[in-house]
């Protein structure tokens, strides 16, 4: 929650207008800044499984996009 909420990278991370969702804007960036902050890691499938145990599921709209 804290990755996104707090507001700081919204060039990298934001919620989507609706606020159910929140989309990864750029991948690159997202693994070499935010996971390394918050995580000991930065491997966006570990990160995508840890979103899949809380019951967060990619949402499919378009190739190119990465909502949650």
């Amino acid at each position: 929650f804290d990755i996104v909420d707090k507001g700081m990278h919204e060039d990298i991370v934001a919620w989507v207008p609706d606020g159910k969702s929140f989309e990864i804007k750029s991948k690159e960036k997202f693994v070499g800044k935010i996971l390394p902050f918050f995580f000991k890691h930065s491997n966006m499938n570990s990160f995508v499984r840890q979103l899949n145990m809380y019951d967060f599921h990619k949402v499919r709209r378009s190739a190119e996009e990465i909502i949650f």
